[in-house]
């Protein structure tokens, strides 16, 4: 028998908040996330604004050491998993069982930052001054596996990676999964961290990226004097859980997914 598809919890790691909640907030007051880069000097570059996450500091989060090892886009994706867990109530014991729990987190890049980061330091330092943990950084699946292993996830685990449509394939894949009975519930969404000059060089000369240094007008997906998309980071992780499980424990349902469509 198919399951009916709820959401039941959300989190995120944004450039209006560090949580949904402040995010929310944010949106609901009209504040902006965009505004001039500051990851980087942009003197020489056609490009000044990009829409950063503020404030985030992953050694405070998850320990100098561990921070460490893991790339900005996957820090995002387990704040925003942590608080997606949280939410939905999982962070109980017993309140799900985790052989039915899976992960589904994806990024459009992946770990740009620790790629980029490694290629400058062999070429100016030498190939023996390579990170170990480079290839486990950078890898597109680390943001999902590492949330597993977080959480104890032991269902179906899994990256999406396509472009600019990851969270939206991310979610409507974890809705089928629940939806045909591969699992009891699932974390869905993507992340990214990719406001690098290296980055932001390569999407500026396919003439991808806006050219308004205003923060207020840059973003214009539907004018007819739309020049590009603003560069953005961060994550947002939702609780996908089957309809039964959810009503059967009481939890607190925030909307249906009723349907998912993937076409050219």
């Amino acid at each position: 028998m198919e399951q009916r598809v709820a959401i039941t919890g959300i989190g995120a790691v944004s450039p209006l908040g560090n949580t949904a909640l402040a995010t929310w907030a944010a949106m609901c007051a009209g504040t902006c996330g965009i505004g001039p880069i500051t990851h980087f000097d942009t003197d020489a570059f056609a490009v000044k604004v990009a829409a950063e996450v503020k404030g985030f500091d992953g050694n405070e989060y998850f320990g100098k050491r561990d921070a460490k090892h893991l790339d900005p886009c996957v820090q995002f994706a387990m704040a925003a998993s942590d608080e997606a867990m949280h939410d939905a109530g999982f962070d109980v014991e017993g309140a799900i069982d985790r052989e039915r729990l899976g992960v589904y987190v994806g990024s459009g890049v992946g770990g740009m930052t620790t790629l980029v980061d490694n290629v400058h330091t062999i070429a100016e330092r030498g190939p023996r001054r390579a990170s170990p943990y480079m290839i486990a950084m950078m890898i597109p699946n680390m943001a999902s596996g590492n949330i597993a292993i977080r959480h104890k996830a032991k269902g179906p685990t899994l990256p999406v990676v396509t472009a600019c449509a990851t969270s939206a394939h991310a979610v409507g894949e974890a809705f089928r999964a629940i939806k045909h009975g591969y699992a009891d519930a699932i974390l869905a969404g993507g992340a990214e961290a990719a406001i690098i000059p290296d980055a932001v060089a390569g999407f500026t000369s396919c003439r991808a990226l806006t050219t308004n240094p205003d923060p207020a007008t840059a973003c214009r997906p539907f004018d007819a004097n739309r020049d590009g998309f603003v560069m953005g980071e961060g994550a947002c992780v939702l609780v996908l859980e089957s309809m039964e499980h959810a009503q059967a424990r009481g939890a607190h349902i925030y909307a249906e997914v009723v349907g998912y469509g993937n076409t050219d």
